[in-house]
């Protein structure tokens, strides 16, 4: 079946799938509409939503519940993660993000109880929850990403791969 379009609000702005395309993943580039400003990467979990801007900043919005949107407790649901710059590549899970610097390192944020943060933790209910990136550590050279629900992938500048989570 063919969808007319497929709309996300993202910080006012509404991004939309080229016309006639399925509903779907999207294999060309999205078209955005309203004068928004260009995203370089888009990625949606379960109930959240975020880019990488042309200053290479993410932002996010949606729910905050597990810290998957990358803000403080308490500080909204929607604005630019704190504390990440040049970022290349943004990936969301269920209900957790990741995003790959343009140095190959990679940050993640959200819920942590399969430990796809990959910073060494794991916890239980709000005991897993990271509202803030931490770097996922042992990683420098990644090239891309990929997530699944409660785990995540990199391809490293060497053609191997790493898993975590």
């Amino acid at each position: 079946m063919k969808a007319s379009a497929f709309l996300i609000l993202l910080g006012g702005c509404y991004l939309s799938h080229p016309p006639g395309q399925d509903a779907g993943p999207v294999d060309a580039a999205i078209d955005v509409l309203g004068g928004c400003p260009a995203y370089t990467s888009i990625s949606m979990g379960t109930s959240h939503l975020c880019a990488v801007d042309e200053t290479a900043d993410v932002v996010c919005e949606g729910s905050n519940e597990w810290g998957q949107v990358g803000r403080p407790e308490g500080s909204g649901q929607e604005g630019v993660v704190p504390g990440l710059e040049d970022v290349a590549q943004i990936v969301s899970g269920e209900r957790h993000t990741c995003a790959r610097k343009n140095d190959g390192s990679v940050w993640c944020w959200g819920f942590n109880a399969m430990g796809q943060i990959g910073d060494g933790t794991m916890g239980t209910g709000w005991r897993s929850v990271r509202y803030s990136p931490a770097q996922v550590l042992g990683l420098d050279d990644a090239v891309h990403l990929i997530s699944g629900d409660s785990y995540m992938v990199a391809t490293l500048s060497s053609g191997e791969y790493v898993w975590w989570g």
